[in-house]
């Protein structure tokens, strides 16, 4: 996969999703690209201002090889998926984990965003840690310093502590009632059925049989029917009680049951996937909207960042060697160690 492909994959992550070692997310096509050979040596690409070379790329990629390699085996790294094998995703994924790293960067350089002195300790300390569990053939082969190891690590605390400076300041209260939960019962009447293993719409005359079902079944809970029981009955979705916040459903839908009173039971709604007969249980699913508000709160951090990140990111020129990562590869003889950059990372940055 080429750069121009690659740079589609930029990411913008949650600090989490930044730790980790699979949390990527894509946000689109918004550095500018040069491919190019005016770099030199060791250097393998430039974003703006900032150089990033082979041996800071093989601290990643090692670390990434051997988690994957763990989980599904040696022999699985050069197996093709389907024209791509699980090596060159994971270079895709380093390369663009470095891209973001190194944007990153640039971004805490403008708002004067350095380590103290603690986490410049702790960057010193978890390269040393690092480097020691390194073996000597793979820093031999890799020109892997102890001061590549230190650069990456406070690059790598500087990018965290970027993502933190800027979310704190973006405004996370999020209202109980922005957050709010409902509860419901629901029963549901498809419009589709499966046809060669196809969904397919239903047929007129099926349609009409539908809808007179699900009226039937109307006047059978408004007679005052037990409602959980005519849903085991007649329902296509067998589970019945059901918790909404807002955005997870059509707004038809959404209006209907944010505007409900407890106990109330609506006419049959129709929706692009079919029909409902909807009982209100609770206008305020007091753990689910807690639940809710810390996972707004992260949506809210995830959209400060991003549009921090794509200020800068949009008007971000970058070189690249592609034939030099083409000719990179890794295996097991040379690659294989129990040193994860993340682990550490972790242990002295909790």
């Amino acid at each position: 996969m080429k750069w121009n492909d690659i740079a589609k994959r930029l990411v913008v992550c949650s600090l989490s999703g930044l730790l980790c070692v699979t949390g990527l997310t894509g946000c689109g096509n918004n550095t500018k690209i040069v491919i190019t050979t005016g770099l030199s040596g060791n250097q393998l690409f430039k974003i703006g201002s900032s150089t990033c070379t082979m041996p800071e790329v093989m601290v990643y990629l090692t670390t990434f090889f051997n988690e994957y390699v763990d989980t599904y085996g040696e022999e699985m790294w050069h197996y093709d998926f389907g024209g791509v094998s699980l090596e060159e995703h994971v270079k895709d994924v380093v390369l663009s984990k470095m891209t973001q790293i190194k944007i990153m960067n640039l971004m805490a350089e403008e708002r004067n965003i350095t380590l103290d002195e603690e986490e410049k300790n702790k960057v010193t300390s978890a390269a040393e840690a690092y480097f020691q569990l390194l073996p000597e053939s793979l820093k031999e082969q890799e020109k892997i310093s102890e001061d590549v190891i230190k650069k990456v690590y406070e690059e790598y605390a500087i990018a965290n502590k970027l993502y933190t400076t800027i979310t704190e300041a973006a405004d996370m209260e999020i209202s109980d009632d922005e957050a709010r939960a409902v509860t419901a019962q629901v029963i549901y009447f498809k419009n589709w059925k499966v046809k060669n293993n196809e969904k397919t719409p239903l047929t007129e005359s099926e349609t009409l049989k539908v809808v007179k079902t699900a009226k039937d079944v109307l006047k059978k809970a408004k007679a005052g029917e037990d409602f959980a029981y005519l849903g085991t009955l007649y329902s296509d979705d067998k589970q019945i009680n059901k918790s909404y916040v807002r955005g997870s459903v059509e707004s038809k839908f959404e209006e209907l049951l944010f505007s409900m009173d407890e106990g109330d039971i609506s006419e049959v709604v129709e929706s692009s996937d079919g029909y409902y007969i909807v009982k209100c249980i609770s206008t305020m699913d007091y753990e689910a909207t807690q639940k809710n508000k810390v996972v707004l709160a992260k949506q809210r951090k995830q959209e400060a960042f991003s549009k921090a990140y794509n200020e800068i990111a949009i008007n971000t020129h970058s070189q690249f060697r592609d034939k030099q990562w083409d000719l990179i590869t890794l295996d097991e003889e040379i690659h294989r160690t129990e040193a994860n950059f993340f682990d550490i990372y972790e242990e002295y940055f909790k």
